[in-house]
């Protein structure tokens, strides 16, 4: 098997899955248990908190562990939005669904949300953000990287424009988290979003960063558990497991970004010398280094990915979260590319666990699918 979809989940790694079975077979405590065994599951958590805290530049008391990166979105938006009870929030259009589909909800709650479309190299420019602020609008929501095309986005400049207007600023995380060593002090974000199973860790974890708990609600309500800002049993193994996951991504990470950058160097030159009619979609923006979107003119995306499936070769056609959706693709959409261009893109997605060999495999297999989708002869 050939995985190549490392943007819609990871492989979790020796170490993770090791931390993760040991609390799980060993400290399976409540948390809230006055008893040694709860009280030793406390304090895995704590610890956690405290290691993550380090890891990520911020205090301890800012770090909430939530279900995911999806959790995180919607307990961002809505959270600070039933703070508010009304007014105006900014965001993209080419957002995770997380993002959209929370802001449609409140659009039904009477809350006004302005959405901008990136530049045709898949950046959101911060004078477009600056011309939709309003005297109400209290909320910004910008992906640091967008999980199709992997452009990096300016959170840095649109950080100063939320500060100097007195505005919230929101970032969802997750497809960044891999190649940056996140500084959450200096990044001036309010909030920002994590997801463990992007991280080589496990599913169903993941943490919002809050600045300041006073600035939003929570969404889930009952316990007082996570600092009294999200309700539940905490999942101990997997917060622990998180921790393991972002203390290996800080250690490994120069190593894994030469890796994979040479990885992805080598994989969009050799597509463009083996295939006539691709582009590489935002090929000169600012990218991180694992994901190639990938337009192949004259062939349909699902029957790639079927044929490629059936050779045990892992891709994807976009964002695994709208994956049912039959439409063509919101973000590629956003940049300018037809119908036709958004249905006959891929998106090629690599991790430091991926070699050359398997690029070569992929690389050889696709040139053939897509031959004999145009009905040109195959040698």
């Amino acid at each position: 098997m050939i995985y190549l979809d490392n943007s819609a989940t990871t492989q979790i790694s020796g170490e993770v899955l090791d931390e993760m079975m040991r609390i799980y077979k060993d400290i399976y405590g409540n948390p809230s248990s006055a008893h040694k065994l709860g009280q030793k599951a406390k304090e895995l958590i704590e610890l956690s908190r405290f290691k993550i805290a380090e890891l990520l530049n911020a205090n301890p008391e800012q770090i909430i562990f939530t279900s995911g990166g999806s959790e995180s979105d919607n307990w961002a938006l809505k959270g600070v939005a039933f703070k508010k009870k009304r007014g105006h929030i900014i965001s993209s259009s080419f957002e995770h669904p997380a993002v959209l589909n929370s802001l449609k909800f409140l659009e039904s709650q009477g809350f006004e949300v302005s959405l901008v479309n990136p530049n045709e190299h898949g950046i959101i420019e911060i004078k477009d953000i600056e011309k939709e602020i309003r005297e109400d609008t209290f909320l910004i929501s910008l992906m640091s990287v967008n999980n199709e095309l992997g452009t990096i986005q300016n959170l840095e400049d649109l950080s100063i424009l939320s500060r100097n207007n007195n505005i919230l600023l929101h970032s969802d995380g997750v497809q960044a988290e891999p190649w940056v060593k996140s500084d959450f002090k200096k990044s001036n974000l309010d909030f920002y979003s994590i997801s463990g199973h992007k991280l080589h860790g496990p599913k169903g974890i993941g943490l919002l960063l809050v600045k300041d708990r006073e600035s939003i609600l929570p969404l889930i309500n009952g316990g007082p558990q996570e600092l009294e800002l999200r309700a539940g049993t905490e999942n101990v193994a997997l917060i622990c497991a998180l921790s393991v996951a972002l203390e290996q991504k800080n250690k490994n990470l120069q190593e894994v970004i030469k890796k994979v950058y040479n990885l992805h160097k080598y994989l969009e030159k050799s597509l463009k010398e083996k295939l006539t009619g691709i582009k590489i979609n935002c090929e000169d923006a600012p990218r991180i280094p694992s994901i190639s979107n990938i337009s192949i003119k004259g062939v349909d995306k699902q029957q790639v990915l079927t044929l490629l499936s059936m050779e045990d070769i892992c891709i994807s056609a976009g964002s695994a979260c709208a994956s049912g959706s039959l439409s063509p693709s919101k973000a590629l959409k956003a940049i300018g590319l037809s119908d036709e261009e958004a249905n006959s893109s891929i998106r090629v997605s690599i991790s430091q666990f991926n070699t050359q060999k398997e690029l070569d495999i992929f690389i050889e297999k696709l040139s053939s699918i897509v031959k004999k989708l145009r009905n040109e002869e195959v040698v």
